[in-house]
C-alpha cells in the first residue's frame, strides 16, 4: 500500500480497466446467448474460440490490474504495461480491424499516464 495520494489518472485507467472487463464478459455472454451475435462473427470467418480466449485473458487481466492499481499495487501498473502490447499482438494475428486503432491508442495514453513520474512515485512509496 502507498503513503501519497492516489493520482485521478490512475484512478481513471483503473476504472476504465474495470469497465472494459465487464463489458468484454457481456460479450462473450451474448455470444452464447444471441444468435444475432453469433451470426455475426460467422461472417467474419474468425475463429470464435481464439476470439473467446483473447477476450477471457484480457477480461481477466483487466479486472487484476484494475483492482490492483485501485489498491496501489505496483504490479498491476507492471501487468497493463507488459500484457497489454501482447493481446493487441494477438488481435492483431487474428485479424486486423479499424477498431484496434482505438485500442492502440488507448494504451498508449493509458501507458502514459502510468509512467508519469506522479504515477510511478504512487506505486514505488
Amino acid at each position: 500500500m502507498t503513503s501519497s495520494p492516489q493520482p485521478i489518472g490512475v484512478s481513471v485507467v483503473a476504472i476504465f480497466l474495470l469497465i472494459g472487463a465487464f463489458f468484454s464478459l457481456l460479450w462473450i455472454v451474448m455470444l452464447f446467448t444471441s444468435p444475432i451475435t453469433r451470426d455475426v462473427i460467422a461472417e467474419t470467418s474468425r475463429s470464435i474460440p481464439a476470439l473467446v480466449f483473447i477476450v477471457l485473458v484480457n477480461a481477466g487481466l483487466s479486472l487484476a490490474c484494475g483492482i490492483g492499481m485501485l489498491n496501489g499495487r505496483n504490479w498491476a501498473r507492471l501487468l497493463y504495461i507488459g500484457f497489454m502490447p501482447v493481446m493487441i499482438l494477438l488481435a492483431l494475428f487474428n485479424g486486423f480491424r479499424l477498431t484496434m486503432l482505438v485500442g492502440i491508442a488507448q494504451y498508449i495514453i493509458f501507458a502514459i499516464i502510468l509512467t508519469w513520474p506522479s504515477s510511478v512515485n504512487y506505486f514505488t512509496d
